[in-house]
């Protein structure tokens, strides 16, 4: 579905699609890719909730880590996270990973 994503592993596509759209009822949401990578199906990516900060500080830390570029953006704690991720090949059980941080709201 979103097969699009693994297009991430060059700096070149990168740099030109910057931004990820969500629209909603209430308007669109725009989030500011800051990570892509290949990954595990059971690897930290995949958290859905943090009840701890140090978790969440691990969630993010790997992001970063795992990024195939570095784009200087550094999400906060406090900042909404969005993972796309497609497959890269099914014997494997391996994703390709695009991370983006919420950065505008625009309502409707």
């Amino acid at each position: 579905m979103f097969a699009n994503v693994k297009r991430y592993n060059t700096l070149w596509y990168w740099e030109r699609h910057r931004y990820v759209y969500i629209a909603t009822e209430e308007g669109v949401l725009r989030y500011e890719i800051f990570s892509g990578y290949e990954t595990k199906t059971e690897s930290t990516t995949y958290g859905l909730s943090f009840q701890q900060t140090e978790t969440k500080i691990k969630f993010l830390t790997y992001a970063l880590e795992k990024s195939t570029a570095n784009m200087e953006i550094v999400p906060e704690l406090t900042d909404r996270i969005l993972t796309l991720s497609t497959c890269t090949n099914f014997r494997n059980g391996r994703r390709w990973v695009v991370q983006a941080v919420c950065v505008d709201e625009m309502s409707n």
